[in-house]
């Protein structure tokens, strides 16, 4: 038999599992919200598309260690998460988590099976996956925020904004509209060469 040839779940997969998939918890929210103090026990919600995504139960008994409680698929988990401490430059702390599976510190854990950090899970961010029209457009969008416009309007200068500030973000517009309008005509160049 020759090398090569067609093997079943061969190569590279077509897609990755992307952060946006899974629930996450993430230990500067907590943090900043005060949540992580000795003897604290409270519940964390999350929504998508203004839907329930799910529940968490979370106890912080000490000042070490966190303990979630949740269903993953009908199954009940109760999972222990370390907490670090680091000290930051200019006075104060900084919390961590211990990823379960690696025992790095993360900011984030995301909830699968079984925890862990976004490595461990081999998760992707949404924007890795984009081409290069998709970042286009994400470019375009950010300059119309920076306008305060919506995407189907011509960008104007908003009130009290500089004349420099609006003419080098409306440059910045008309290369990402050039930018489109050129790879729609090559691709349409290449569908017409299909056909002759």
């Amino acid at each position: 038999m020759s090398r090569g040839g067609f093997r079943w779940g061969a190569g590279r997969p077509a897609s990755h599992a992307k952060t946006s998939h899974y629930l996450r918890l993430d230990v500067r929210d907590l943090h900043r919200r005060g949540l992580l103090n000795a003897g604290a026990s409270f519940s964390w919600t999350w929504s998508r598309d203004g839907e329930h995504a799910g529940t968490i139960g979370i106890r912080v008994p000490d000042s070490y260690s966190v303990h979630l409680d949740y269903n993953r698929n009908g199954d009940p988990r109760h999972v222990v998460l370390d907490l670090w401490k680091s000290l930051c430059h200019f006075g104060g702390t900084r919390e961590w988590f211990t990823c379960p599976r690696c025992r790095r510190r993360v900011a984030i854990v995301y909830l699968a099976n079984v925890p862990g950090c976004r490595k461990c899970l081999r998760l992707k961010y949404q924007s890795q996956s984009n081409d290069f029209l998709d970042r286009s457009w994400g470019r375009t969008h950010k300059i119309l925020r920076k306008l305060g416009q919506d995407i189907d309007e011509f960008p104007k200068r908003s009130k009290g904004m500089r004349s420099a500030t609006y003419e080098r973000l409306f440059d910045a517009w008309c290369r990402e509209e050039q930018f489109r309008d050129e790879a729609l005509s090559a691709f349409m160049a290449r569908y017409h060469n299909l056909f002759l």
